[in-house]
């Protein structure tokens, strides 16, 4: 049987956790954004009924980095995109200034997080890709680490909480900065 997670909601504590902590190298909305990108081939192999296996090149860190770059550098050069995603943010309260650089680079890590993960949870997933196995499912669920596919959700779910944390943290943060800079200057 296989466990299908399309467009995952676990992807997001991992992703969010990451983009958050390294939002000073790497644009943390196409971070996580792009863990749904991937997983729209999951979503076409579906939808068009083209078989097994459900993960194919997308979910590799070679193609699925440079969809997941593409997808970055697409959203910096298409303006309303780009005036959405800083909108969220500004939303968000969390500071921000977007560059093709980080959204690129955003898109790139967030896509092979993406596989990592997911060549823990399913079998069909060649991360490492042409190499045509995948070392990581193969060493964690043969023998006695069957159990590990829930141990995998927890960790997903244990870094969500800790994206909302630092969520948090970068929220409070930015507003005593903000309080701090208005008390310099009104004296």
């Amino acid at each position: 049987m296989v466990v299908i997670m399309p467009v995952t909601p676990f992807h997001f504590g991992p992703s969010g956790f990451t983009g958050l902590i390294l939002r000073r190298w790497i644009d943390p909305v196409i971070f996580v954004l792009v863990n749904v990108v991937v997983d729209i081939e999951v979503l076409a192999v579906m939808f068009f009924r083209l078989g097994h296996p459900i993960h194919r090149h997308v979910h590799t860190m070679l193609i699925g980095g440079i969809v997941g770059a593409v997808f970055g550098v697409a959203v910096f050069l298409i303006k309303p995109a780009r005036i959405v995603v800083g909108q969220l943010m500004k939303f968000l309260r969390i500071p921000y200034k977007p560059s093709l650089w980080k959204m690129a680079v955003g898109g790139f890590t967030g896509a092979c997080l993406h596989s990592l993960i997911d060549s823990t949870y399913h079998y069909d997933v060649h991360p490492f890709w042409p190499y045509g196995r995948n070392p990581l499912w193969q060493k964690i669920f043969h023998g006695p680490f069957r159990s590990m596919r829930h141990q995998v959700e927890t960790f997903c779910i244990i870094f969500a909480v800790l994206a909302v944390v630092v969520y948090i943290l970068i929220v409070v943060s930015s507003a005593v900065k903000k309080i701090s800079r208005v008390k310099k200057q009104t004296g």
